[in-house]
């Protein structure tokens, strides 16, 4: 379990990392307003695109991975856990703790929530180049 809880949580750091660093290009591109005329959205096209492209997707994907490559396991740890406490009660389950599961089925869970928010900011990044596409004056 140690070597799950390691390697996990290094994936997550470096996804982290990676979160920290772009999303403020992620989410300046999310906040681009959307010209009048057509000749004006050339430009803001390409910046949201190129966001779409080299930090939110990707980030997305990976974060998403993360996720899915360690979700059998933190499952597993949870329904043992339900089950433990279904036929031993609280107090017998608490004496069996395993602090590296609860930390291994934390890391997971976290993995999951940044990857529903990457994905939430690539739908609001297509929403805003749809927007900006449509632009036709």
């Amino acid at each position: 379990m140690g070597d799950l809880l390691s390697s996990a949580s290094l994936l997550l750091t470096i996804i982290t990392v990676l979160y920290a660093l772009w999303n403020p290009s992620i989410k300046t591109a999310m906040n681009i307003k959307i010209p009048d005329f057509k000749s004006q959205a050339a430009q803001p096209i390409s910046e949201v695109s190129a966001a779409i492209r080299t930090r939110a997707v990707p980030l997305a994907f990976a974060a998403s991975t993360v996720a899915l490559v360690f979700a059998k396991n933190a499952i597993e740890l949870i329904c043992d856990s339900f089950r433990s406490y279904s036929s031993l009660g609280i107090a017998r389950t608490l004496r069996s703790y395993d602090a590296v599961g609860t930390a291994f089925v934390l890391v997971v869970i976290l993995s999951f929530a940044i990857a529903v928010q990457l994905i939430l900011d690539c739908k609001a990044l297509f929403d805003k180049r749809k927007e900006l596409r449509g632009v036709t004056r």
